[in-house]
């Protein structure tokens, strides 16, 4: 591995850990907000207030799942920073030591696994990101419809 290419990859490590210390901590404050929501639920409040605070609750949700995704991604990718095969060229840029990692990521990784098979590709997080954030929705949006539900059954 040449000066440069160690340079860039100290640099993008640099950048991956700045995003998980950022993605960590809007975790914990949305984690807060969440927190609140729900004692909002313990409150006496009206039927249509209570069902109404279920909206900001699923968006809390919905923000709570996408960070967490992005932290196993930047995680991930901080992984293969330090793992992936050095590049043979000589002039090399970071936008290709850049790619080289996420594609060595992407095919070494996945957030979760079960019985040594990935369920979530990493690229969906990477480079195709809208499913990422349908993904994010959709988990909390259940997580968010099982809230409800349990509230229903336990009045």
């Amino acid at each position: 591995m040449g000066d440069t290419e160690f340079q860039y990859r100290r640099m993008l490590l640099d950048l991956y850990s700045t995003e998980i210390n950022t993605h960590s901590r809007l975790f914990i404050g949305l984690s807060v907000t969440l927190f609140t929501l729900l004692e909002l639920l313990r409150l006496d409040l009206a039927t249509l207030a209570e069902t109404v605070i279920y909206i900001p609750i699923c968006l809390v949700s919905t923000s709570l799942w996408y960070l967490l995704f992005r932290h196993l991604t930047y995680g991930a990718l901080a992984n293969a920073c330090i793992w992936a095969e050095p590049s043979d060229q000589e002039v090399i840029t970071l936008r290709e030591v850049d790619i080289s990692i996420v594609r060595y990521a992407e095919r070494t990784s996945d957030l979760f696994r079960v019985r040594g098979r990935g369920i979530i590709p990493l690229s969906y997080f990477t480079s195709e990101k809208r499913w990422g954030a349908l993904l994010s929705v959709g988990c909390g949006t259940i997580a968010t419809l099982a809230l409800f539900w349990l509230n229903t059954q336990i009045i």
